[in-house]
């Protein structure tokens, strides 16, 4: 199998994920949402992960 394809895939959707769940931060802000610091906090360890991720896999290149 082709793990580094994978944990480079993985990495960018779980950055897109957290992208994702700070856009929803910010209408939780807007609308004095209770779940403010639940979305911070999940949406920071969703980018860090797959930023790490990403980034240890960045140099990899698939070859047909």
């Amino acid at each position: 199998m082709n793990f580094k394809l994978i944990f480079r895939t993985l990495g960018l959707l779980l950055i897109v994920e957290g992208i994702a769940m700070f856009l929803a931060l910010i209408v939780a802000l807007i609308y004095n949402g209770t779940d403010v610091i639940a979305l911070c906090q999940s949406s920071l360890i969703c980018m860090g992960t797959g930023g790490i991720l990403f980034f240890i896999f960045r140099q990899y290149s698939v070859r047909f």
